[in-house]
């Protein structure tokens, strides 16, 4: 009878022995890898196009002018207005670009009938086709800095709609700014006409300008 004890005991330490599976292990999810992140390419740059000298495009000219004036001349413009004649010496020794573009359109009468869109206390500017701030010549003129400040009577050349470059558009200053050097190309100081350029108000025409070159 004791034989029979024991070997019903040792049959039962043989059914829950090491090869029985447990239900939790059953029911646990396998664990997946980690996946192994893939390396990134270095980004490509592709450099900024090149900024070309041009504007809106809708003035008569599709480029610059070709160099016609002599920058070791003088050169006088002459503004005439209904409220008087305004006089300028053009700086083709320090703006050669800027003064030889100005002395191109006012040969081709480009300014002639044009307004002062622009009256403020500081200063007036024309040269606009549109009349809006937004016209220009149909090409561009980039910065040329130079020594000359924004006093009184100095004639710059202004940039259409923030543009970096400037086109036919010009002011005249009528109080000195000098946040506004090195930013914009002055090109002529006025010799004679202060007066009438305290006097434009917006709307004002240009009849013409006279170049004479000495």
């Amino acid at each position: 009878m004791r034989w029979l004890v024991i070997l019903l005991l040792s049959l039962l330490l043989t059914a829950c022995g090491g090869g029985a599976v447990s239900p939790t292990a059953l029911s646990r999810p396998k664990s997946t890898p980690t996946p192994v992140p893939t390396p990134t390419s270095a980004p490509t740059w592709t450099p900024a196009p090149t900024v070309t000298p041009r504007l809106s495009g809708r003035g008569p000219y599709k480029q610059e002018p070709p160099m016609t004036i002599d920058p070791s001349k003088t050169y006088i413009a002459t503004i005439k207005t209904e409220k008087g004649d305004i006089v300028i010496r053009l700086r083709p020794d320090v703006a050669p670009r800027t003064v030889n573009s100005f002395v191109f359109l006012a040969r081709e009468g480009f300014y002639d009938g044009l307004v002062f869109h622009n009256v403020r206390p500081f200063l007036i500017q024309g040269g606009d086709p549109q009349g809006d701030g937004y016209g220009d010549a149909g090409y561009g003129i980039p910065l040329e800095k130079s020594d000359l400040r924004h006093d009184p009577g100095a004639v710059g050349l202004a940039h259409p709609n923030d543009n970096p470059f400037g086109s036919s558009q010009f002011y005249i200053m009528k109080k000195s700014r000098p946040d506004l050097d090195y930013r914009y190309t002055v090109f002529g100081q006025v010799i004679e006409g202060m007066d009438v350029v305290e006097r434009i108000a917006p709307g004002d025409r240009i009849e013409t300008i006279v170049i004479e070159e000495r």
